[in-house]
C-alpha cells in the first residue's frame, strides 16, 4: 500500500529520475525545456496554446523549446527528437505537439526508475 513520502523520499525519488534525463538526453537541459516535455509526454496531442498557459511561458519560449526538443532546433542544429509539432488539421492556426517514439520510450525509461525508487523507498520503510 502507498504511503506519503517524506522530503528525502521525494528528493531521492527525484534526483533518480531527473538524472535519467541528464544521462540520456542533455546534461544541462533547462527546466523549462523539461516541463514541455513532460506536457506533451502526459497528454500526448496538447496545444502549444495549452503548453503556454499550463507553464505560464510565453508563446516564443514554448515554440523554443517545441523546436530543441524536436529533430532540428530553430538554429537547424541537431535537437533531443523527443517530441514532434504538427498543425492541426481541423484548425490550421494551432500546432499540436506529442511525443516521438524516443521521446515515449524515454518517457517509459523514466516511469520504470520512478516506480523502482517507490518500491526501495517502500521496502525500506516496510509498508
Amino acid at each position: 500500500m502507498a504511503h506519503s513520502l517524506n522530503e528525502v523520499q521525494v528528493a531521492q525519488v527525484l534526483i533518480q529520475t531527473l538524472q535519467e534525463f541528464r544521462d540520456k538526453i542533455d546534461p544541462e537541459m533547462p527546466v523549462q525545456q523539461l516541463l514541455t516535455f513532460l506536457v506533451a509526454a502526459r497528454t500526448p496531442g496538447v496545444t502549444m496554446q495549452d503548453v503556454m498557459k499550463e507553464l505560464d511561458v510565453s508563446s516564443a519560449s514554448v515554440s523554443r523549446n517545441v523546436a530543441k526538443l524536436g529533430r532540428v532546433d530553430r538554429h537547424h542544429e541537431p535537437g533531443y527528437d523527443l517530441v514532434t509539432a504538427y498543425e492541426d488539421p481541423m484548425e490550421r492556426r494551432r500546432k499540436v505537439v506529442e511525443p516521438t517514439s524516443h521521446g515515449k520510450q524515454l518517457i517509459k525509461r523514466v516511469a520504470e526508475i520512478f516506480n523502482k525508487q517507490m518500491q526501495l523507498i517502500e521496502k525500506r520503510s516496510g509498508a
